[in-house]
Parts: structure tokens; C-alpha cells; sequence
């Protein structure tokens, strides 16, 4: 669950005039986790699932500043899944994506891999702790 979907509902009730206090205890320690780093070799890129959202949104370890580095001029992917293999296109919004299974920046800064009205992560049989490869296509 990213940071907006845990202050939205928090600062709607704030602003019906809910005290934080009411809503919950005062966080005073918090852990940091550190995420695996995705590996970029090449035109290859091995990644990991890290979450599976309640859409079935398949949350990467890949940030978005550098998988937009890394893809240069490719719109296109080939996402490698055992022996199993999709051509996936990096998308702006679920509206314009020219493939069915797509790469979306997520609004947690981590690049996601979706679908449209349907869950990537069932159709892929896909859940967290996977390790994918992508590779950039011509």
C-alpha cells in the first residue's frame, strides 16, 4: 500500500474535523525496509515483486527515474517468466497502454507491471518475492 492510500482517508477525517488524536496513537519509531536491488545488464533488467496490490498490480523494485534511464527510446518489452514470455509496452496511463499486460510508472515511484480492468498478477500467475527479467525489444 503506498503513502497515498494510508494519508488520504487520514486527511479526510482531519478534514471533517476529526483530531489526530481520535485517529489513532502518535508513531514514534518507525524501520526502515530495504528493497533488493534490480540488476541492469545490458538491454536486460532482472527485477523483483515486491507487492501485488488489491487490483492485482504487480509492484516491482524498479524506480522509475532509472528504469526511464535505462529503457532509452524502447516502448517496448519482452517480460521473461521461467520458460513463459509477454511483449509488455510502457504506458502513461491505463487508457493508452497498446498492449494488454503493460508497464506503468506507479504512483509509489516504482515501475508496475498491469492491466486494464483485469489483474496482471492472476493472469501472470505472478506474487511477490518473484524474480522477472525484461528485455528492452528494437
Amino acid at each position: 500500500m503506498c503513502i497515498r492510500d494510508r494519508f488520504s482517508p487520514i486527511a479526510a477525517y482531519i478534514a471533517k474535523g476529526v483530531s489526530p488524536e481520535e485517529i489513532g496513537p502518535e508513531i514514534k519509531e518507525y524501520s526502515k525496509i530495504s528493497l533488493p536491488k534490480p540488476r541492469y545488464v545490458g538491454n536486460k533488467l532482472e527485477l523483483e515483486v515486491i507487492h501485488v496490490d488489491h487490483f492485482g498490480n504487480i509492484i516491482t523494485n524498479v524506480p522509475v527515474d532509472s528504469f526511464m534511464r535505462w529503457r532509452g527510446n524502447s516502448n517496448f518489452f519482452e517480460l521473461e517468466i521461467g520458460l513463459r514470455k509477454f511483449k509488455l509496452s510502457l504506458a502513461r496511463s491505463y487508457e493508452s497502454a497498446i498492449t494488454k499486460i503493460f508497464l506503468i510508472p506507479g504512483s509509489s515511484g516504482l515501475i508496475e507491471i498491469s492491466m486494464n480492468r483485469a489483474s496482471a498478477s492472476r493472469a501472470l500467475s505472478i506474487r511477490p518475492g518473484f524474480r522477472l527479467f525484461l528485455r528492452k525489444l528494437p
